[in-house]
């Protein structure tokens, strides 16, 4: 082995001698010397690695030997020295071979790098399509080069595979290997695409005007190019794998665009001129489109129909003869093409002919797929001449389609004018019924036709609307001549009425312009085509319904009659009609989807819309409907302005004192005749007049509904007055009579005289035989006072029974007759100065106020320049992130505010001193995090006062608002000061423009919108030394128009640049004496680190959460989510909308003051009642004398019959955010009775005063939820007030019951059984029994009624399900229940009915428990009704464990997964909200009531411990999770992966995660 081993070696190792060359040929000469001796070598070296092993080491990177000793212990290799020389060299020979064979990959590996190089570098030299240059070489040969060098990467990686000294590569050089391959492949991926735009060039040369057909040879040439191209691309795009998009292979379809692309724009050129000729006798007017006809298809007998147009016969005939020139061209120059085409390129036609008919003739046998095979030659030959009619075809279809286009976008611009777009396309159409073209052409052509009458129709109706808006501003609504027939009607009427017929015209187009299937390429009469018309139709429907409704309105309102009348009876009309008829237009060319596939549909068959088509004529439909509606409420509306105006005369005419004689005004008629005389003349007299202008048939009603107003408004001016006095209805009716004669005497008080009337007048014999008879004038006068006295009995009448029903309903807005829970006085500043002051504006990001019913108001806005104006909290207005970190709700509070790169920290800190709630200061600290330079911060400091105090401004040098000085009546004298800015560490005066606005506010739920008015871009920044910037500064405004001020505000505006800190304090004039400086600079460093410090120990005192471990991130979590509730508490007073199950229209309630905490300052900024006693639980662990003040505050609300209603919004800024729908309370809802629960948790340290104020209101707040919400049977209750409509929803909603949709009996009937609401029944005298016995009263009935409730055996009779194995309500229910699209049945003379969605019963409902496991379910166990050893918890705690029903990995959803209704949509507009969420406050009550199980022995303790660790730890730690991704707590969360959804922020019930983590149940 040694004897042929080492020569070898020292033969490869010597110094090659002899000659070298550069060339390749001396490398291969080198390479056969060297061949003769390693190939030798390599073929015995595998022989060697028995006994001789080799590695590498990978960090030297050398190689490394070990001689294997004989397996019998003895032989050649047993000396030790002879072993290591034996391994070095095998070491280095097994190098030496193996750096040969990675030399020898390289230089492979170099030498197809450089002609790939040297490959693209010639393709990148040949010229372009047209352009002059050298011989283009023959795209076969080129495209055979090509397909070598894009394989270069294959050979080489075969290479890698199959050579075994480099099969290891690609492990140990992956990265090499890697670069390797992309050098190789990018080379041959550009050639490939500058390949594929030379082919593509030359492929539209074929069509390019002026191009003579190339030989067959060049033709031949360019598909067999083209052919082997697309079988290297498929190549080349598995070599490049999936990241790297490969060019794709020339379909047939791309070859015919290409050609017919390049083609139709040459046969567009040409016949553009005969269509649009530049100096042809076209005429160029006003198109008068209600004569227009529709030009295609030819049925329509184009040589005898016109358009009134005189056209030359002769164009027609040019065009059919260019028409067929063209055609024939076409033929002769393609055929040759496809000829060659099919046959140079298989793999381009086969796909063509497996999808056409087979070639007749063919013998089964040499059919594809026979034993001959694709390439039978019989076959292919057979074959050729259908494929090449084939592709004749489609290519006259896509030549067609693209001169089609190209001449369909000439419409519209010069010379092809819309009159001059109609004229060609008649000219189009008489031109193809006399042409002998292909159908492809005259299909297409026809098409164009119709799209070139649409176009028109376009650009003549952009005009005409564009006119009609420009009337619209000026218009005075005066009758014009010319009008169409029937009531006058005004100029802009006119011109929106001339925009109709256009469209129609334009939709019957469309109806013969069937869209193409999504994914084809658009025709003429497109998606976008059909968009633009079906957009204007909207545009115009919605012009005509705005200038009715706003300038009806504006002259109703200005009481200018002639105007009013001549829209309503004129414009009105005319326009309605038009209106009608359009919809009914739109809905027979975009019917729905439904209304297509019928048994016998209309011809031609109308074309499915696009969503976007639909939803735009479902606005067509609704606007159209809009006006139908406001048609019908004219005279409603000009009753309703004859009832204001006739009680705004009242309250200026009537007597001031209770009676007749009691002191009346010196100026008003002293008797009750001549009283009624003036009421009569000053409020019938301008009504009569302006409806003499009304026609004869609408004077009826008209003054039918006029005098009824006038009643109305006369009883309850008398009613609300309380005025007494006698009269006789004589004394009205000849009043009346008095001033109808006036009316007739009084020249041109009357209508206008007919010119029949007039020339009567004028001829005496016509006089005398026109004379009336005698007494005629006496009858009139009769039946006018007949009239008026009938109209007045029947006033009276009304006005009685509207007196007893008012009567009846009094109690509803009676407060309750005990003493009140809040005493009188308590909550001023004398008596609790500690909540007097407060942020007590929820609604808002940053404000203070009082707890007085008309409270100056405090607050902060800010605009970043080129941003939004912020004021308000908004749901979704772009804030990231806001909440309050710190809030001890009593005297301090630290916010932080992140808007779009800047970031707001808003600190407030009280000081207590006077009599009138102390002093306050504010810090505002701005910076922005992210945008460089920062742009210019706005910043708004505001006071303003509702109807109550006067402020005075305070200037520093004219412009800077200093200071403002204010008086209220329970604040006294105060001064608010405006501290100039400070940069960010306190030290020095930061720069700043000024601007402050006084003005008056409607209302303090309009500051945002004056605010917002005021601002112009007028004020420059101009800071020393730096560029000067302008910006939008507050300017003095007036107010708001038309609405009657009701307040005052002074504004300051700061304006800089960031970072900057802002002061502001308030300082109480009583508390000067006490006052040790003022609280600002370092003062007020000093005081909210004191109380930062006391706010954190207070925290851990309440709830231990250091002492249990929790981590300081999650601890700062409790105290924000602590700190937002506390920082949402509100002070609101007003009055609410209320109605009772007696009385349809809705009433004012008593007027009332509320002091609560909010679930959402964003959503829902006002109190609700269950929400109420969930906040209470966190409350009065914090603070209980807090907690009772707001309970005493709701009970306060309890009405004469002990209801209180279930959200209360008080005031206008709380109205202001409500939906008009939610703003009614009606008297029967009730709401779950959870302030019971935080009385429950208060009561042992509650003093016995506060108990004996609330408990008459809380017995007579629980006997009227007995009373109105009992059920069928003893002890059975149900929810009143669930939706009254229940067929459109899938299951009813149930408000009252606070878990809106959860799944109820399908069927809302009387005898249904709700098991939550006799839950809470037994947990309200389960409280109200001890709450007796801890106030000596008698317990017994609320005690053996919460025995009664919580009986076992009557809860399982009444409630428990054994075929769902769980507890349920009991209702007429179906589950066979689904929301379908339905239709009304149309009413015959009117528009369609727009499709609704209703609910589709598939079984018959029957009284049965309802199958819906969830939250109600388990209300026996969230409540600790069940005993610790009731046989019903093993079920009920299975179920909460189980994942397919309520358990998930972040809290239990509302309803399983396993029930019909989950997750299901309740209408179209209502997602799922309690149908499988997870929401915090049941599983608190989850959390509390497994915590008591836990602690009780039982046999389930075990399991109800487990079950708390488990559900606690998924609770808190999605709740920390999602507050730490989105810095807000959420209404609920997803169960599938615990996304906050709903409102946000949300400190609500979810702070009762603070609960959960210090296990504080």
């Amino acid at each position: 082995m040694l004897r042929s081993v080492t020569p070898g070696l020292r033969r490869l190792l010597s110094p090659r001698s002899g000659r070298r060359g550069d060339g390749d040929e001396d490398d291969d000469e080198d390479e056969d010397e060297a061949a003769s001796i390693v190939v030798p070598l390599e073929q015995s070296f595998p022989g060697l690695r028995r006994r001789l092993c080799v590695w590498e080491d990978p960090r030297t990177e050398t190689f490394v030997g070990y001689v294997q000793p004989h397996p019998g212990g003895a032989g050649d290799f047993s000396e030790d020295a002879v072993r290591q020389r034996v391994a070095e060299r095998g070491a280095a020979l097994h190098a030496l071979l193996q750096h040969r064979h990675l030399l020898r990959l390289a230089r492979d590996f170099t030498r197809r790098l450089k002609a790939s190089s040297d490959f693209l570098r010639r393709l990148l030299a040949l010229p372009g399509p047209g352009e002059p240059g050298g011989s283009v070489p023959a795209l076969r040969e080129l495209c055979l080069e090509l397909r070598v060098h894009a394989g270069h990467w294959a050979t080489l990686l075969r290479r890698l595979r199959t050579d075994a000294w480099l099969q290891a590569l690609p492990q140990r050089r992956g990265q090499a290997v890697l670069h390797m391959r992309w050098a190789l492949l990018l080379p041959a991926l550009m050639a490939t695409r500058l390949a594929g735009q030379l082919i593509e060039g030359r492929l539209r040369e074929l069509g390019r005007p002026g191009t003579p057909c190339p030989a067959s040879e060049c033709l031949a040439d360019l598909f067999q190019g083209l052919e082997i191209y697309n079988r290297m691309v498929q190549g080349l795009a598995e070599q490049l794998g999936p990241e790297v998009k490969a060019p794709g292979a020339f379909t047939v379809g791309e070859v015919l665009q290409l050609l017919a692309t390049e083609r139709g724009r040459a046969v567009a050129q040409r016949l553009q001129p005969l269509l649009w000729p530049q100096n042809g006798n076209i005429r160029d007017g006003h198109v008068c489109w209600e004569d227009v006809v529709v030009p295609w298809p030819p049925e329509h007998n184009m040589a005898e129909k016109g358009m009134g147009m005189d056209t030359e016969p002769s164009r027609a005939e040019v065009l059919a003869a260019e028409l067929q020139a063209l055609c024939h061209e076409d033929e002769e120059l393609m055929g040759r093409v496809f000829e060659a085409l099919v046959a140079s390129a298989d793999s381009l036609w086969q796909p063509v002919l497996s999808e056409s008919p087979e070639p007749s003739g063919l013998a089964p046998g040499l059919r594809p797929g026979s034993s001959g095979g694709w390439k039978a030659v019989r076959w292919l030959d057979a074959a050729r001449g259908p494929v090449t009619a084939t592709l004749s075809a489609r290519y006259r279809l896509l030549l067609w389609e693209a001169v089609g286009s190209m001449l369909g976008d000439s419409a519209g611009t010069p010379p092809a004018t819309p009159s001059a777009t109609v004229t060609a396309a008649w000219e189009l159409s008489r031109a193809l019924a006399v042409a002998r073209v292909p159908p492809e052409c005259q299909e297409e052509l026809g098409r164009l036709c119709l799209h070139l009458l649409c176009q028109s129709v376009l650009c003549s109706w952009d005009t005409d609307f564009t006119r009609a808006l420009g009337s619209g501003l000026s218009d005075k609504c005066l009758e014009t001549l010319g009008g169409p027939p029937g009531p006058g009607c005004s100029r802009t009427a006119q011109q929106l009425r001339c925009l109709f017929p256009a469209l129609a015209l334009a939709l019957r187009c469309l109806r013969l312009l069937p869209a193409r299937p999504h994914g084809e390429r658009a025709p003429p009469g497109g998606l976008c085509l059909r968009l633009q018309v079906l957009g204007r139709c909207l545009a115009a429907v919605a012009a005509a319904h705005a200038w009715l409704t706003g300038r009806a309105g504006r002259y109703l309102a200005a009481w200018a009659l002639p105007q009013f009348l001549l829209l309503t009876q004129g414009d009105l009309q005319v326009l309605k009609a038009e209106a009608e008829q359009l919809m009914l237009q739109v809905s027979g060319t975009f019917p729905e989807p439904e209304e297509i596939h019928r048994d016998s549909p209309p011809e031609p068959l109308p074309s499915p819309g696009s969503p976007w088509e639909l939803q735009l004529c479902r606005q067509i439909r609704d606007m159209a409907n809009s006006i139908q509606l406001f048609s019908g409420d004219v005279l409603w509306m000009f009753s309703t302005s004859c009832k204001r105006l006739s009680a705004e005369i009242f309250d200026q005419t009537m007597p001031l004192g209770r009676h007749w004689r009691l002191r009346p005004r010196a100026e008003l008629p002293s008797s009750p005749s001549a009283y009624a005389a003036a009421a009569v003349q000053a409020v019938l007299g301008q009504v009569l007049q302006g409806a003499q202008a009304l026609p004869h048939d609408a004077q009826v009603p008209t003054l039918a509904r006029v005098t009824t107003a006038f009643l109305e408004a006369w009883m309850d001016h008398i009613l609300t007055r309380r005025i007494k006095f006698r009269w006789r209805s004589a004394d009205v009716t000849s009043a009346t009579a008095l001033m109808a004669g006036e009316r007739r005497r009084r020249p041109g008080g009357g209508p206008q005289e007919r010119p029949r009337e007039r020339l009567r007048d004028r001829d005496p014999k016509l006089r005398q035989q026109q004379k009336p008879p005698r007494g005629s004038g006496r009858g009139r006068t009769a039946l006018v006072l007949i009239a008026a006295a009938a109209a007045l009995v029947l006033g009276l009448a009304a006005a009685v029974a509207e007196w007893k029903r008012w009567s009846e309903t009094s109690r509803l807005v009676t407060p309750h007759p005990a003493p009140p829970a809040v005493p009188p006085g308590s909550t001023g500043p004398l008596a609790s100065p500690t909540y007097f002051w407060g942020t007590y504006r929820p609604h808002v990001y940053f404000g203070m106020k009082t707890r007085s019913p008309r409270a100056v108001v405090t607050g902060l806005m800010w605009l970043q320049h080129g941003g939004n104006l912020r004021h308000t909290t908004e749901q979704n207005d772009g804030v990231s992130r806001y909440g309050w970190l710190m809030h001890d709700g009593e005297n301090f509070g630290v916010q932080e505010i992140r808007d779009e790169g800047l970031v707001l920290r808003t600190e407030f800190v009280k000081q207590p001193g006077g009599d009138h709630g102390g002093d306050w200061s504010w810090r505002i600290t701005a910076k922005m995090e992210g945008k460089s330079p920062p742009p210019l911060l706005s910043l708004f400091f505001y006071v303003a006062t509702d109807g109550q105090g006067t402020l005075r401004p305070v200037l520093e040098n004219g412009t800077r608002l200093a200071a403002v000085a204010g008086t209220a009546e329970e604040l006294g004298d105060f001064t608010l000061t405006f501290l100039p800015p400070t940069g960010e560490d306190g030290e020095g005066t930061k720069y700043a423009s000024y601007n402050f606005l006084a003005a008056e506010v409607p209302g303090l739920h309009r500051l945002t919108d004056l605010v917002r008015q005021s601002l112009r871009k007028s004020s420059v920044f101009s800071p020393p030394g730096r560029p000067r910037r302008r910006f939008f500064g507050v300017s003095s405004s007036g107010g708001l128009p038309g609405e009657p001020p009701r307040g005052q505000l002074l504004l300051h505006q700061v304006t800089l640049e960031l970072p900057a800190v802002l002061e502001v304090t308030l300082e109480s004039g009583s508390a000067a004496g006490t006052r040790h400086g003022r609280l600002a600079g370092p003062a007020l460093s000093a005081a909210l680190a004191r109380h930062t410090a006391a706010f954190e120990q207070r925290f851990e005192d309440t709830f231990g959460l250091e002492a249990r471990g929790v981590s300081l991130p999650q601890r700062r979590f409790a105290q924000a989510a602590l700190s937002e509730m506390l920082g949402g508490i509100g002070f609101f007073h007003g009055r609410s909308l209320l109605r009772s199950e007696l009385r349809e229209e809705p009433v004012p309630g008593a007027e009332s003051v509320l002091f609560t905490a909010v679930p959402s300052r964003s959503c829902f900024p006002r109190g609700f009642l269950w929400d109420e006693g969930f906040h209470l639980l966190l409350l009065g662990r914090w603070d209980p004398a807090l907690a009772r003040d707001i309970l005493a505050h709701w009970l306060d609300l309890l009405n004469a019959d002990g209801w209180i209603p279930r959200e209360q919004i008080l005031g206008e800024e709380a109205r202001a955010r409500v939906p008009p729908e939610f703003v009614l309370q009606h008297s029967e809802t009730a709401n779950p009775p959870t302030l019971l629960l935080a009385l429950e948790q208060l009561l042992p340290d509650t003093p016995l005063p506060y108990l004996r104020r609330l408990f008459p209101r809380l017995r007579a707040w629980f006997e009227w939820l007995n009373r109105t919400q009992a059920g069928p049977e003893p002890f059975t209750f149900r929810w009143r007030g669930r939706d009254t409509d229940p067929e459109r929803f899938l299951n009813p909603k149930t408000l009252s019951s606070g878990l809106d949709d959860y799944p109820r009996a399908s069927h809302p009937s009387a005898q249904e059984r709700h098991l939550d609401l006799r839950c809470w029944m037994a947990l309200g005298a389960r409280v109200l029994a001890v709450l007796a016995e801890h106030l000596g009263e008698s317990p017994t009935p609320y005690r053996d009624m919460a025995a009664a409730l919580s009986d076992s055996n009557l809860l399982d009779q009444l409630h428990w399900a054994p075929e769902l194995g769980t507890f349920a309500d009991f209702g007429n229910h179906s589950a066979a229940v689904a929301l379908r699209w339905h239709r009304p049945a149309p009413v015959p003379g009117r528009p369609p009915p727009a499709p609704q969605l209703r609910r589709e019963v598939r079984e018959a409902p029957r009284p049965q428990f309802v199958g819906a496991l969830g939250y109600v379910s388990l209300f026996p166990l969230l409540l600790q009704l069940l005993q610790a050893d009731s046989p019903r918890l093993p079920a009920l705690l299975g179920s909460m464990r189980s994942e397919k029903q309520l358990w998930t990995p972040f809290g239990l959803r509302s309803l399983a997964r396993d029930s019909p209704l989950y997750l299901r949509r309740n209408t179209e507009h209502d997602p799922p909200y309690w149908r499988g969420s997870v929401w915090v406050n049941i599983n608190f009550l989850a959390l509390r009531a497994l915590h008591g199980y836990a602690r009780v022995a039982g046999p389930h303790r075990e399991r109800a411990a487990e079950l708390y660790r488990e559900l606690r730890h998924n609770l808190v730690a999605n709740v920390f999770r999602q507050y730490e991704a989105t810095g807000f707590l959420w209404e609920h969360y997803r169960d599938s992966d615990g996304t906050g959804q709903g409102c946000h922020p949300f400190a609500g019930w979810s702070a009762l995660v603070v609960l959960a983590m210090a296990e504080d149940y």
